[in-house]
């Protein structure tokens, strides 16, 4: 997850957060809240979603169409709605997921 900050300049500057960063588990959940209102045509009622790393996670660095993008893979433990669950297994956690980025599996 990431945001886009301008410096004092006045330059735009992509922050990626870290998993252990409380902004990361909470921009997870509203990108997905959001693709469940695109969907579904409706915001979702379910409560938060909480994701916790699982002992170590690796940074992932990429150049993608001259662009530089973070990610991270790693265990992770994601609790939440059913539902949510089940949209966020078929279209990806996160942002960037046309580009492949925020693809899980189940262990």
């Amino acid at each position: 997850m990431y945001s886009t900050l301008l410096t004092p300049g006045g330059r735009k500057k992509t922050y990626y957060y870290n998993p252990l960063e409380p902004e990361f588990t909470e921009l997870i959940d509203r990108n997905l809240r959001k693709k469940h209102e695109a969907f579904y045509g409706k915001e979702p009622r379910a409560r938060k979603l909480s994701l916790k790393p699982e002992g170590r996670f690796s940074e992932r660095i990429i150049k993608y169409r001259d662009n530089i993008i973070k990610g991270y893979t790693g265990d992770f433990t994601i609790e939440g709605n059913k539902k949510l669950l089940k949209l966020a297994y078929d279209c990806g956690l996160g942002s960037k997921n046309s580009q492949g980025f925020g693809m899980f599996y189940i262990l």
